[in-house]
């Protein structure tokens, strides 16, 4: 008898549930975001009009649930599905997890001046959905900065092993009705067979969501709920039929069906708990049989072997729940650092997208420029006649008495091609060159040029300085170190240079001791009109990959390093480009990457003018 009064009384503890008080301490201010804009609301809010937007939030809601989640106060973001906590006691200790509750009706307590909703809570332990009784749950807005949200307490049931008694309240801190969400402050929590909970920040997410229209008082044909009873109060079936006795009213027959049903739900619980409070007395019956059994039936020794296997067994179960624990962590560490690195994912792919836009601008701004550069060369080329463009490409290599090279064919070809297909000349390329072919190449340009026209040519081989007679040489493929007799003079380039009639010749010689060709630094005009006067006056130029010293054969892959920075510099132009220009741009580069210094300048007593060599993108 006394157990059976002892199992009473721990009972009703344990029905006065677990989700403790409301949390309205951690409410600092509430946030309303509606249209868009969101702004935190003060003591003159309307709260009749904040009132009836959550009243239309969950009225909306009528047969669908909303969803609960665990997130942070400051970025109002999901950390997790649903809102889980241990639970201890029962059979199987584990986690427990609140993951929404489905709105069935939703109506309003005038007298209350509460919003009253029935819901079915949707509750999982260890991963297994709980069976629960539906409730009522009431929505609070006392003042603008106190808004509520307390379920009645409700009875759950874990595959039939045991009943537990569920609560849950909610103090809310942020209202978004264009999301449908309610973020704020909660509790929950279950006693019974298994007792558990606990508290923080969580997001009430509801399907349907709203808009401005929603801020008006209730409307007067908004349905009628009953608050549900709380601690202290009479049943309001019991206390309305009181008064409907006294009053002698009569009863109409809706209003006699909604008390039947709350009666009927009331009549559940109760023998709901009149049958847990059997069950606990049966069990504990039989476990004091048991034990008075095995106190008659088992000897000290055994009961101390029985004690030795229980520890350890329990010994067994500590180690495991050790290793469950460490699995956990270990996975919660997976888990952070697979969201730091969709973080950096997330970050780079923002970068990169920036990225893209800068290059999209910056493409555009090259193409209004392109633009400009081909009108400014239409109207250029309108004014200024050019005349035609014509080359001589020498590269050589395959040295029949000196060292080969590496790059000078290839240099040569990749000139020739760029100056055909960039720049429209007609080019003549010659591979492993005697000196035969350089001369009649010459020759054969100074019978068909004439006055209007442009020659660039470009020399890639050896080169040498007879510092005795002070003059420096090409070095053809069939020329021999000890006999100059295919040897080609500085002198007679500037002689068969001077006798061509074209206005304009350029050489750029990318040879040792190829500076040997000028006599000075170049100095040109500037200013307005600058063109116009350099493509009327005759010109003699060279461009030299070094001075009177060896220069580098390689360094930049498949090209020399003074040809990698001429071709890159042609390739870049897009309008039009002189001689000195051109070298400004090539000088540089070569310096920074070998031991040799390129020069410019007029060649020496071949007829120069003062003009300079013209090249025009087309």
């Amino acid at each position: 008898m006394n157990l059976i009064i002892s199992l009473i009384i721990t009972l009703g503890i344990l029905m006065t549930g677990c989700a403790g008080t409301v949390r309205l301490d951690k409410v600092e201010t509430v946030t309303v975001c509606v249209g868009g804009k969101c702004r935190p609301i003060d003591h003159e809010t309307d709260v009749a009009a904040l009132r009836g937007a959550l009243y239309r939030l969950f009225k909306s809601n009528e047969g669908r649930s909303y969803t609960a989640c665990a997130a942070s106060p400051d970025s109002r973001k999901c950390s997790s599905k649903g809102l889980s906590h241990y639970v201890q006691g029962g059979p199987i200790p584990g986690v427990g997890t609140l993951k929404g509750m489905e709105i069935e009706e939703v109506g309003y307590d005038p007298s209350a001046e509460m919003i009253v909703a029935v819901v079915d809570p949707a509750i999982y332990f260890i991963g297994t959905p709980l069976i629960t009784t539906k409730h009522k749950t009431t929505l609070t807005v006392a003042e603008p900065d106190k808004i509520t949200l307390v379920d009645q307490e409700s009875y759950t049931n874990w595959m039939a092993v045991g009943n537990q008694i569920f609560s849950f309240n909610f103090a809310a801190d942020y209202i978004d009705i264009d999301r449908g969400v309610l973020g704020g402050w909660y509790g929950w929590g279950v006693t019974g067979i298994g007792t558990g909970g606990g508290s923080g920040y969580a997001l009430l997410t509801f399907p349907k969501k709203g808009d401005i229209s929603w801020f008006a008082e209730i409307p007067n044909d908004a349905p009628l709920l009953a608050t549900p009873v709380s601690e202290g109060q009479k049943d309001p079936i019991a206390q309305k039929a009181e008064v409907t006795v006294a009053s002698g009213a009569g009863v109409t027959s809706g209003e006699a069906a909604d008390y039947a049903n709350e009666l009927a739900m009331e009549q559940k619980r109760v023998a709901m708990a009149e049958n847990t409070l059997a069950s606990e007395a049966k069990r504990a019956e039989l476990k004091r049989q048991q034990l008075a059994q095995r106190d008659e039936a088992l000897k000290l020794s055994h009961e101390q072997e029985d004690l030795v296997k229980e520890r350890q067994l329990l010994d067994q179960e500590r180690q495991r729940l050790e290793e469950v624990r460490q699995s956990a962590e270990k996975r919660r560490k997976e888990l952070e650092a697979l969201r730091e690195e969709l973080e950096k994912q997330r970050l780079e792919a923002i970068r990169l997208q920036e990225e893209r836009k800068t290059a999209e601008l910056e493409r555009q701004r090259l193409e209004a420029l392109k633009a400009e550069e081909l009108e400014r060369l239409r109207t250029l080329n309108l004014k200024v006649n050019f005349g035609n463009y014509h080359a001589l490409v020498i590269g050589n290599n395959e040295y029949q008495s000196f060292p080969k090279l590496k790059t000078a064919v290839n240099d040569s070809m990749a000139i020739a091609k760029l100056l055909q297909e960039g720049y429209k000349f007609q080019a003549t390329l010659l591979t492993n060159a005697t000196r035969g072919q350089i001369l009649r190449a010459l020759n054969d340009l100074r019978k068909t040029l004439d006055k209007n026209d442009n020659l660039l040519i470009y020399y890639a081989g050896h080169g040498w300085l007879d510092k005795a007679a002070d003059e420096g040489y090409w070095l053809p493929v069939d020329a021999a170190p000890d006999d100059p007799v295919n040897w080609i003079a500085n002198s007679s380039i500037t002689a068969a240079i001077t006798a061509i009639t074209a206005k304009h010749v350029m050489v750029i010689a990318d040879s040792c001791y190829s500076g040997k060709l000028m006599r000075g630094v170049k100095v040109r005009e500037k200013g307005t009109g600058v063109l116009e006067k350099l493509a009327g006056k005759r010109t003699r130029v060279v461009m030299s990959s070094g001075g009177l010293e060896p220069v580098t054969d390689a360094g930049a892959g498949e090209h020399s390093i003074f040809a990698a920075a001429l071709i890159t510099s042609l390739k870049e132009n897009k309008g039009v480009i002189d001689g000195t220009q051109l070298f400004d741009q090539v000088r540089q580069p070569v310096m920074a990457n070998a031991d040799q210094t390129p020069e410019y300048a007029d060649i020496h007593k071949a007829g120069h003018d003062g003009g300079d060599f013209i090249f025009v993108r087309r």
